[in-house]
């Protein structure tokens, strides 16, 4: 499973610690460089800063990382993508599933991720990838990432971070291979 992490350069270590990769990171990576290396990924894994109706997602320092426009040029057959950012849906998971993505997993809401540890949409990031791994479909492997993480993390925050992640796209989809 090919797995392509990038990050704004801030959350490099909790992408890394959540996707088992090193992540490219934002600096330097911006809304030129990213899309080709988004194209190789089996699984995208996202942590870059979102808002609500911003037609980019950003890295450190406000820089544009990816915007909605280029992304609509962008072929990505089949990849399955998570992203561990703020408002990730609806726009940002409409856009990668019209850029060729099976699934996508996003927050319609502010996120909250470990700039250090794997925490809140990481740990819940890094139990989907393991499912995966493991031959899951997308959705069920969600479902096992919410169910894990909620039996240990019971806090306020915790569950409106749970009500607020879901799968678009094709709960069936598998990693190819």
């Amino acid at each position: 499973m090919n797995v392509v992490a990038v990050a704004a350069r801030s959350f490099a270590l909790g992408t890394s610690l959540a996707s088992g990769v090193r992540p490219m990171t934002c600096p330097p990576l911006d809304d030129t460089s990213l899309p080709a290396a988004l194209w190789e990924a089996d699984v995208a894994y996202v942590t870059l800063h979102g808002g609500d109706g911003d037609p980019y997602l950003r890295g450190d320092g406000d820089i544009p990382a990816l915007s909605i426009i280029t992304l609509g040029g962008v072929e990505l057959p089949g990849t399955l993508v998570y992203m561990a950012g703020c408002w990730g849906a609806p726009q940002w998971s409409d856009a990668f599933l019209a850029a060729g993505a099976r699934a996508v997993v996003a927050d319609r809401n502010t996120a909250w991720a470990g700039r250090w540890l794997p925490l809140g949409s990481h740990a819940i990031g890094r139990e989907w990838l393991r499912s995966l791994r493991d031959g899951e479909r997308a959705g069920e492997a969600l479902d096992l990432a919410r169910l894990n993480y909620a039996a240990t993390h019971t806090g306020v925050r915790d569950r409106e971070m749970l009500d607020s992640v879901a799968l678009y796209g094709d709960r069936y989809a598998m990693v190819p291979g």
